[in-house]
């Protein structure tokens, strides 16, 4: 088995957190440890959209 090159994947960094303990308000964030770019999110749709996104683009190139 090889090992994947660096351009043929992306590592994120996932962070979640209750903002509001009342409410139980989700938040969401993804950083790229190689850029420390870091993507908010308020809803898991929104994180996911991003992630179908993210990896139809990534097809797309090859």
């Amino acid at each position: 088995m090889s090992l994947p090159t660096p351009s043929s994947y992306t590592i994120y960094l996932l962070r979640l957190w209750i903002e509001s303990e009342a409410d139980a308000v989700w938040r969401f964030s993804l950083e790229e440890p190689r850029t420390g770019a870091r993507r908010g999110f308020a809803t898991l749709d929104e994180l996911v959209l991003f992630l179908q996104q993210e990896t139809t683009k990534e097809t797309r190139k090859r």
